[in-house]
């Protein structure tokens, strides 16, 4: 299942809006229990970052929605489950640390 999460983000003080990040659960895998792959970053921003942190929010948010504690999809005990063209809109504020050099965004 591939999925994209639209986001803004501020660091700094500077507003990077339009944002969105590409997460997917690779077939075969045990949904509630291996972790979803997270892409690289899409927009304006190109500043130093931090993916391990980024990619545990994505994650967090994701399951938030879909699986069985998920408030868009609630998912128990399926092996096999097609869905096509769903849409959830959930606000959340996250915050993570950026390194001030050092690591780039890809």
């Amino acid at each position: 299942m591939v999925s994209v999460i639209h986001f803004a983000l501020e660091v700094n003080g500077t507003q990077y809006e339009n944002m969105r990040v590409e997460v997917r659960q690779p077939c075969g895998t045990n949904f509630e229990e291996e972790p979803i792959e997270v892409g690289e970053i899409i927009g304006s921003y190109n500043g130093t970052w931090n993916h391990k942190d980024f990619a545990d929010l994505c994650e967090t948010y994701y399951r938030s929605l879909i699986g069985s504690s998920g408030h868009g999809i609630n998912i128990q005990g399926a092996t096999q489950v097609r869905m096509r063209n769903n849409f959830f809109g959930k606000t959340s504020i996250c915050e993570m640390d950026i390194p001030e050099d050092g690591a780039t965004s890809w």
